[in-house]
């Protein structure tokens, strides 16, 4: 069995422009307050298949909040960019 070796870097010690960090943090609460996760730790240590199923669940809320007419569709992409690994 291999282990994969995974570099954890935070928002805020990133070279990302400010104005990006800003947004990425911003959406990162978003998300753990919309989902089971409710922390960057658990983010972090969440096994990836759960991950998988948490991520899809959440793809549901978000479209829910689209077709409600609440949340705009250009706006969805950008609520995943922060959790990109």
């Amino acid at each position: 069995m291999s282990t994969k070796l995974r570099q954890i870097i935070k928002i805020e010690d990133s070279n990302l422009a400010n104005a990006t960090k800003t947004e990425y943090g911003y959406r990162l609460k978003q998300f753990c307050h919309d989902s089971v996760i409710k922390s960057y730790e658990e983010l972090i240590d969440v096994p990836s298949e759960e991950l998988e199923n948490i991520l899809v669940s959440y793809c549901k809320f978000l479209l829910t909040k689209v077709t409600q007419k609440i949340l705009s569709a250009n706006t969805v992409p950008k609520m995943f960019k922060p959790l990109k690994n």
